[in-house]
């Protein structure tokens, strides 16, 4: 249908058949358009034809790119003027749609543009209009340094610490300061009033030169470090260091107000009869006792009333944190005043109450008597990684190991508890030669984890540093996605010190990264999308969360039922031979079956179990019915391929059960050890409690996978135990936290 005339950029409401009289040159457009849609009509400022678009009503309109002659609309101008941006380039706008429309091109006259202008380590930062005067001066130097240039993106604009220019486009302006070599200060302060702080000559110096500092005690304090003002750098962790000069330097002495009571635990009105793992409640907080009670007898050694009195394989475990530990305390002894025994318990710290290390190995004897030990959270923060808001847990471990003794007749008794804090921890300085001007960026789109065979590129970066802005950012490491593991990116950079950032990305390359997606039901909830020591640590926090743990007694009457064999429920399947026998326990030597430890009992870091033990030793998910004869022959050998005296056995068709079995207990016990090393480390001790082999078992896993038995023997062990073994339920959960290990398969 035709519209109307377009005569020299005006619309003319005249018939399609119309005569013109030319009185000048003249543009004539005849515009037509499909029945029942609109024309829109794009026009440069002149009248001059850009294009046409058709819509329907309220349709939305989108502004040509180019004009009919391929022209981009960007690189239209007008004298004088720019091109505006935005909705507002077009008048009307684009959301007017109702009828035919003609569209004109809008621009600014430049006269009416203003410019933002940022300005870094000086003033004059603002927003200006063109052409308009900008006056910038340079902040005034530190000590040390001096002035050197005014830099926009990598030029020198000027070397004068005043400046001036006219506004033509939005800019940040950096001043840049350097180094005085010519002559070096040094000046020192301290965080708390009243210190004092000396050095052993006047400046100025000279590069090179070296100077001693001091800082003196200062009462209630603790003397920490020295640090570098202007870097945030670690100085010394002496009072009084020898400091060679390189530059100009403000140095501060660190100190911290020493540690308040912040736990004091004497177990005396706390009650525990009983060495069944449980939680008490001790003046206010809650503490484990694992193979451990609270003992009021006479041959008890305590302060009071009450101590703790644990046993061989005992735990004393806060299940409480604290923050910023400066002093832990507590006294022990042998209980009954044993004079021949001089025994050993571990102490232990914890960051996540997953994961344990070992600070101290106590010796204890029949002297009661105080233990302290002082926390340097300097040490913590460089090995561990920890910062001020870390929680921290700790725990005593107690095990006996002299198999000529009885061990549970070695017991000790813990009493007085206490841990001092720091209520404002000063901080953490940085390592030498580290930045504290300087952070990274990255696109997080990037894939941390791949499978074997996809393409692997490299995630770009950005590094700044907040005085010079924009640096480069340089990366090392690549990932091999060819072959699984671990792969460590390394991005760097330089900030206009000298000091350098680097920071670490981590990506694993495994056997099917899709693995990651498979959807889980609510118990394990809380461990979607995590592999590797992330994935093991979550099943561990679950593992360990609600499980109940039964006396070792009660095993024989739960085995008859998880065991159950499939073909006739009065009989148990025993283990490794796979004889079915009559489920009902005998406790003579006429017994068909006996309790196996798959996990050997003698490597599980804790005493031999009887029938009123709870410990590691009872966990069901690690027992099995076996063949007494069976029991001996396997006796405490690793798995593998083939029966070798006194080295290995081979478990035959139940191969994949064991597998799991293990990989439940290295999962849910932190202390254990599963590797392909044959172990000399002594039994019935916590550095013995290695198995193997770890790649016989891998392979035992996919060889032999999950069975209605298994799945039944594991739902019936929930029943009593409260907890799962994960690696039944989700059996590519061993692939998910191995996925570096060769013996996992080839797709």
């Amino acid at each position: 249908q035709f519209i109307y005339w377009i005569v020299n950029g005006e619309v003319k409401p005249l018939p399609l058949d119309h005569g013109f009289v030319l009185m000048e040159d003249t543009v004539i457009h005849a515009v037509f358009s499909p029945l029942n849609q609109y024309a829109q009509v794009f026009m440069d400022y002149d009248g001059s034809p850009i294009n046409i678009h058709y819509s329907l009503f309220n349709d939305q309109v989108f502004e040509p790119l180019d004009d009919f002659w391929g022209q981009a609309i960007e690189s239209f101008s007008k004298e004088g003027y720019i091109l505006i941006d935005g909705q507002a380039r077009w008048l009307p706008s684009l959301d007017d749609t109702s009828q035919h429309r003609i569209r004109r091109l809008q621009y600014l006259a430049i006269e009416a543009q203003r410019f933002t202008i940022t300005v870094e380590n000086g003033t004059g930062s603002g927003v200006y209009a063109y052409n308009e005067r900008v006056t910038v001066e340079a902040d005034a130097p530190a000590l040390g340094f001096v002035f050197s240039h005014w830099r926009v993106n990598d030029e020198v604009v000027s070397e004068e610490p005043l400046y001036q220019f006219n506004a033509s486009a939005d800019k940040t302006i950096t001043a840049v300061f350097e180094e005085n070599t010519d002559e070096i200060w040094v000046t020192l302060f301290a965080n708390i009033s009243g210190a004092q702080v000396s050095i052993d000559q006047e400046g100025p110096f000279t590069v090179g030169e070296t100077v001693s500092l001091h800082a003196e005690e200062v009462q209630g304090y603790t003397f920490l470090y020295w640090q570098d003002i202007d870097s945030e750098h670690l100085v010394s962790t002496t009072r009084s260091p020898s400091l060679e000069l390189h530059r100009s330097m403000n140095v501060k002495a660190i100190y911290q107000a020493k540690g308040t009571l912040e736990v004091f635990s004497d177990f005396e009105n706390s009650s525990k009869s009983t060495y069944a793992v449980d939680s008490v409640d001790v003046n206010g907080r809650r503490w484990r006792l694992d193979n451990a009670l609270i003992g009021t007898l006479n041959q008890d050694q305590k302060n009071g009333a009450r101590s703790v009195r644990m046993q061989n394989g005992g735990i004393l475990q806060t299940e409480f944190s604290v923050l910023n530990p400066s002093q832990v305390r507590f006294y022990h002894g042998l209980y009954n005043q044993q004079a021949d025994f001089t025994v050993e318990i571990f102490f232990e710290v914890s960051f996540d109450n997953l994961r344990w290390h070992t600070l101290d190995l106590v010796p204890v004897n029949h002297q009661f008597k105080e233990y302290r030990y002082d926390v340097n959270l300097l040490d913590w923060h460089a090995e561990y990684g920890i910062d001020s808001d870390t929680p921290v847990y700790f725990r005593l471990y107690y095990v006996y190991s002299d198999t000529s003794q009885n061990p549970n007749n070695v017991r000790v008794n813990i009493d007085d508890f206490a841990i001092d804090t720091y209520d404002a921890f000063v901080g953490y300085p940085l390592s030498p030669y580290l930045s504290n001007r300087l952070s990274f960026s990255f696109d997080r789109a990037f894939d941390d984890t791949f499978s074997l065979g996809e393409t692997w590129i490299v995630n770009p970066c950005t590094a700044y540093d907040e005085v010079i802005g924009e640096v480069a950012c340089e990366w090392e490491g690549s990932v091999n996605t060819q072959e699984r593991g671990w792969y460590t990116i390394t991005y760097r950079a330089i900030d206009s010190f000298g000091n350098s950032v680097e920071y670490s990305v981590d990506k694993a390359v495994m056997r099917d990264a899709t693995l990651l997606e498979v959807e889980l039901d609510d118990y394990y909830r809380d461990v979607e999308g995590l592999f590797g020591e992330e994935l093991k640590l979550a099943l561990r926090a679950l593992l360990l969360r609600e499980a109940q743990l039964l006396p070792y007694g009660e095993a024989r009457f739960v085995l008859q039922e998880s065991d159950q064999y499939p073909d006739d429920p009065t009989k148990v399947w025993n283990i490794y031979d796979r004889l079915a026998v009559e489920a009902t326990w005998v406790g003579d030597a006429t017994r068909l079956w006996e309790r196996e430890h798959v996990w050997p009992n003698s490597r599980l870091g804790v005493p031999r179990a009887d029938n009123f033990t709870i410990s590691i030793a009872t966990d069901l998910h690690n027992l099995r019915a076996i063949t007494p004869s069976v029991n001996q022959s396997r006796s405490n050998l690793f798995f593998d391929f083939q029966t070798v005296s006194r080295v290995s056995y081979y478990p035959g068709e139940d191969r994949g059960d064991v597998a799991r079995i293990y990989f439940y207990m290295v999962t849910k016990y932190d202390h254990l050890i599963l590797r392909d090393t044959l172990a000399d480390e002594p039994t019935y001790t916590r550095q013995g409690a290695i198995q193997g082999f770890l790649s016989s078992l891998l392979a035992f896993h996919f060889d032999d996978p999950v069975d209605d038995f298994e799945r039944h023997r594991n739902q019936v062990i929930y029943t009593y135990q409260n907890n799962r073994n994960p690696f039944i339920d989700y059996p590519h959960f061993v692939e998910l936290i191995w996925f570096d290990h060769d013996a996992i398969p080839l797709p």
